[in-house]
């Protein structure tokens, strides 16, 4: 179902001439899922509501589990908060636990105020101790549960610790050989129960782990939907238990799934982990199949030569900052060139003799002044008018009588 929806989209973009990386690639797969499953036969589409309600009640693998609660948990707890309220006016305080990068990871998630609009302080900050101590147990209750499949003790907990690291179950553990080679662990004991998602996990780690071999360490997962369409030219037939067609262990049962294991561990048991089974072609990335290449490091080869180019670059860059730049070596002067006989010159041409100058031009005598006319005589001066005579001096008062 996966390859036709990948082809369909293929083609879907090929028709409208667009690229794998395109905008509208991610639009297609819709229009894609919708053409394969309106070409379903009957009996395609019956197998495929029965393998949907095999996963609905299965449930995802564990590490598809773990990815998704890291990057959609607290979302999807949000999310089913509000529809509780919108819908029934239901108020939640949710301890959630989940299995991080670094274990078991207990955290409490409160939107109650939120939810009603109020800017009254969060459940755990009013209590603060209360919210504390419930999620101390919570966290050592959910170590419990995880611990006591493998019969595991957890030890106490510190104050305000909020992981737990829960050790794998002996039956679920893949070790590798020397060589590289997956292990199979050991069938579980009868008390523990393996879920189809777990069996899932270690058919599908053994497989990856082989093809990572058998490609040189250039690939990490098998190419499933390949191997499908023509497995008798992927492995030997004595690598997997006759019966049980080969696909994506995720789309294996779970008696299926028992087969498998049961049938490798036997071979592992008389044949040694370097042929319990073995891939003998890969794909690389033009889809050409290649013959496997066992025992080869290509991871190796890159490693070094990138190591390689990095110390060429800070050696480059080292000695550029200590030694001044070199400079290139003087050229070779050119031998001298021999010097140019003088040109013979042309005898100087005679000077002609110097014109004669022209006489000064004749200048025209002064013209004649006319005598100068006499002055009239001067006008003789009036004499000055005689002065007047003084004014005579009035007589003096008589004298006072007594």
């Amino acid at each position: 179902m996966g390859a036709r929806i990948a082809q369909e989209v293929q083609d879907l973009l090929q028709s409208r001439g667009l690229g794998a990386s395109s905008k509208e690639a991610f639009a297609m797969y819709n229009v894609a899922v919708k053409n394969v499953a309106e070409q379903l036969t009957a009996d395609e589409e019956s197998r495929l509501r029965q393998k949907a309600g095999e996963w609905s009640e299965q449930g995802n693998p564990p590490e598809v589990q773990k990815s998704l609660a890291i990057k959609h948990g607290f979302k999807r707890v949000e999310e089913t908060d509000t529809l509780r309220y919108r819908e029934m006016g239901m108020l939640s305080w949710t301890v959630v636990g989940y299995m991080g990068s670094n274990g078991l990871t207990v955290r409490i998630h409160d939107s109650m105020a939120h939810q009603m609009g109020s800017n009254m302080a969060s459940f755990q900050d009013t209590f603060p101790d209360v919210a504390l101590n419930l999620k101390t147990k919570a966290l050592h209750y959910m170590g419990a549960l995880h611990a006591s499949r493998s019969g595991y003790r957890l030890p106490p907990l510190e104050e305000n610790q909020e992981v737990v690291q829960v050790p794998a179950r002996p039956d679920l553990v893949m070790k590798r050989n020397e060589e590289g080679y997956p292990v199979l662990p050991d069938e579980p004991q009868e008390h523990l129960v393996q879920t189809r998602a777990e069996l899932e996990g270690l058919v599908r780690e053994f497989l990856n782990v082989h093809y990572k071999l058998a490609s040189g360490y250039r690939y990490e997962a098998a190419p499933y939907a390949a191997v499908r369409l023509d497995a008798p030219a992927f492995f030997a037939n004595r690598y997997f238990p006759a019966g049980v067609e080969f696909k994506d262990p995720h789309n294996i049962g779970r008696p299926e799934l028992v087969q498998i294991l049961d049938f490798w561990r036997e071979r592992q048991k008389y044949h040694g982990p370097a042929e319990t089974f073995r891939w003998d072609v890969y794909i690389n990335r033009g889809k050409e199949r290649l013959k496997a290449a066992y025992g080869s490091r290509a991871d190796h080869a890159r490693n070094a030569a990138s190591a390689a180019a990095k110390k060429l670059r800070r050696e480059k860059k080292k000695g550029a900052r200590r030694r001044p730049p070199a400079f290139d070596p003087p050229t070779a002067l050119s031998p001298p060139t021999a010097p140019t006989p003088p040109t013979a010159f042309d005898p100087p041409t005679a000077l002609a003799p110097p014109t004669a100058l022209a006489p000064p031009p004749a200048f025209d005598p002064p013209p004649a002044f006319d005598p100068p006319t006499p002055l009239a005589p001067p006008t003789p001066l009036r004499p000055p008018p005689p002065p007047a005579p003084p004014h005579p001096l009035p007589p003096p008062p008589p004298p006072p009588r007594h």
